[in-house]
């Protein structure tokens, strides 16, 4: 897994978009392992009628210990369609200024779906692992595995407490909701990997 990770050393600039779930949250990990001296940004995007975020990103990112970053927090919606589209497009533009495109690259955490569970629409399209949003340059290291495999490198690498930090569901009302497609994939990772991960111990 580590591997998918070293194309990141051609670049002098990481911007990870730590959400505070578990996706980002492994790679931050990973970014941590391999990390020489590049300028670490972590981007937490907060609802302002989030009654339940927390402090998922920054908890994780002191868990392991990441020393010298910059976190920044900028307003999200979970609504998706033209208002996230264009919360998006604002946000790019303001920090256009603060990048050298050519030598910075954004790291955002996005799974495939688990082959027994629907997702969203928008979960549908096939992605690549490099596009490029308002000039930036965007990597998606686990665009090809799903949230299973996530599960399973947080039980191969010991970071089950880490987990517990994470957050999945996308209710502004509850923690977690049990009905969203989020929380139904957390939930799905959580038996399958324990169940992969206890066979493969056994053996």
């Amino acid at each position: 897994m580590i591997k998918k990770f070293e194309p990141l050393l051609d670049y002098d600039t990481w911007i990870l978009m730590l959400s505070g779930g578990a996706d980002s949250a492994l790679i931050l990990y990973y970014l941590n392992k391999i990390r020489k001296d590049q300028e670490l940004f972590l981007f937490t995007g907060v609802n302002h009628n989030d009654k339940n975020y927390g402090r998922q990103s920054q908890d994780i990112a002191n868990h392991l210990g990441v020393e010298n970053y910059t976190h920044m927090l900028f307003p999200q919606t979970h609504i998706d369609g033209i208002e996230k589209k264009q919360r998006d497009v604002e946000f790019y533009e303001k920090i256009n200024c603060l990048f050298d495109t050519e030598n910075s690259i954004f790291i955002q955490g996005r799974t495939k779906n688990p082959e027994n569970l629907d997702g969203p629409p928008e979960r549908k399209i096939p992605e690549d692992k490099y596009f490029y949003f308002e000039r930036h340059k965007v990597y998606r290291p686990f665009i090809d595995v799903d949230k299973i495999e996530i599960l399973l490198e947080y039980r191969k690498n010991n970071l089950m407490d880490m987990f517990e930090k994470t957050r999945s569901c996308i209710s502004l009302d509850t923690y977690e909701c049990n009905e969203c497609f989020w929380c139904n994939e957390r939930k799905l990772a959580i038996d399958e990997s324990e169940r992969i991960y206890s066979q493969d111990i056994s053996r």
